[in-house]
């Protein structure tokens, strides 16, 4: 049976030295991040810390696929930033009070909850379709441009293909 550990508490104003000092020190890898008021306002790993330091130390696939048929794989944990780079013609609501950084934090915001495989929304144009989950996290999404009646685009498939 494994071992409980008592949490660990950084402050959300910890610079980055000093929360590498407190996951040094304990020896521990997550730490619950507070505000000044005492709320939990996040949860700090030792791989997300050394991720901004360094850059992304897991390149082992692309968080990105372009896919045949025009629609993207993406990774859950894609940020923001990254999933607008990719997708020029998405318009993305502001951040509410910086209540999502990634694309899992976008989609749970539409939904309202954690979502389940297959859970699907529209948005500015494009489709997001939930592909994977590993437990609570977000892993894959199918995101589809739409076209401009609000559908998916038809994709030739391979018998109309062969007529050609």
């Amino acid at each position: 049976m494994p071992k409980l550990r008592r949490n660990k508490w950084c402050p959300e104003t910890a610079l980055a030295a000093q929360a590498l000092e407190l996951f040094k020190a304990s020896g521990v890898h997550v730490a619950m991040v507070v505000d000044e008021y005492g709320g939990i306002t996040g949860l700090l790993t030792l791989n997300d810390l050394l991720e901004e330091i360094i850059g992304d130390l897991d390149q082992d696939e692309p968080d990105v696929i372009l896919r045949e048929d025009g629609s993207w794989l993406v990774d859950g944990v894609l940020s923001i930033h990254r999933l607008e780079e990719t997708l020029p013609d998405l318009e993305l609501p502001e951040a509410e009070s910086g209540n999502y950084a990634t694309l899992s934090g976008f989609i749970m915001m539409r939904l309202g909850r954690v979502p389940a495989v297959a859970d699907h929304f529209e948005w500015g144009g494009f489709r997001f379709e939930v592909i994977d989950m590993d437990r609570n996290r977000i892993d894959k999404v199918l995101v589809q441009q739409l076209n401009e009646a609000g559908e998916k685009p038809e994709t030739a498939s391979p018998s109309d293909q062969k007529g050609e």
